[in-house]
């Protein structure tokens, strides 16, 4: 499953050691923990799902308002929303208040519930006659919660994710599979990466040197026209090596175009 655009960039200051904050470090951390938890649920959906069951992920889109949704999985009469959340410790909800921890936090099931209306909105220009069913599931392997207020929703734990897609209905191939397709792109939303702009001076502080497009490591040798991994034997041409090197200036310095030298990139 691909990584969002935030992730990896994230991912490309952590290589080069720019997440100069903690605030940034903990902005990476919830994204790769989140992103692992999404993982980790398709590949229990490929596992476990039905046949003919169309899935999208990391749907964004604007309708009445703008929406991201981790999964959509579409039949012809039934689309499941699903939200996953990959959280540690305990949570609670009660009176309209969620508590992580012991820490209040943002309302995630008022949250899911808007995300609904909106698609619910969305799916009436396919057919009045698709449900739309939201679900919240708990995919962290160290998590409790304690439900004193009823969600509108179903939540489902990580130990019952397995049974939940199991008994998904048997579905038929999308017959409206273009007419939908082209609703969700009519509404989606292009992603807008959050970028952490480095001042040309940081470029002194930042990690030189290639790391490995395989494990990361900068344990990597030059040959003549290409770099092999020392860690993973991971071999990429040169040019490759290049062209990525300089994506990642581009990134990490985007108000500064100067900083894309032939100098910098073989630094």
């Amino acid at each position: 499953m691909e990584k969002n655009e935030q992730l990896i960039y994230f991912e490309m200051l952590d290589l080069r050691g720019a997440l100069d904050t903690k605030e940034l470090q903990r902005e990476f951390t919830t994204l790769r923990k989140g992103y692992e938890g999404e993982a980790l649920f398709y590949s229990y959906f490929k596992a476990h799902a039905p046949q003919n069951w169309v899935v999208y992920y990391d749907y964004s889109f604007d309708f009445d308002g703008k929406a991201q949704i981790d999964f959509l999985l579409v039949s012809n009469q039934l689309w499941y929303l699903i939200e996953v959340k990959n959280y540690s410790g305990h949570l609670d909800y009660t009176d309209n208040t969620v508590t992580i921890n012991n820490k209040i936090y943002q309302n995630i099931f008022r949250d899911l519930d808007n995300r609904t209306v909106r698609l619910k909105r969305l799916v009436a220009t396919v057919s009045r006659q698709i449900t739309v069913t939201p679900i919240m599931i708990f995919i962290g392997a160290d998590f409790t919660y304690t439900l004193n207020q009823k969600p509108s929703m179903t939540v489902i734990p990580r130990t019952a994710i397995k049974h939940f897609l199991t008994k998904l209905p048997p579905v038929t191939p999308l017959l409206n599979y273009q007419q939908t397709q082209n609703t969700l792109n009519k509404y989606k939303t292009p992603y807008q990466i959050k970028y952490h702009r480095l001042e040309p001076e940081a470029f002194v502080k930042i990690r030189k040197g290639i790391h490995c497009a395989n494990c990361s490591s900068y344990n990597v040798e030059r040959m003549r026209s290409c770099v092999r991994c020392g860690a993973c034997s991971h071999l990429e041409r040169l040019e490759f090596v290049i062209s990525r090197k300089a994506f990642e200036l581009i990134g990490l310095f985007p108000d500064h175009p100067e900083i894309l030298t032939v100098a910098n990139l073989h630094q």
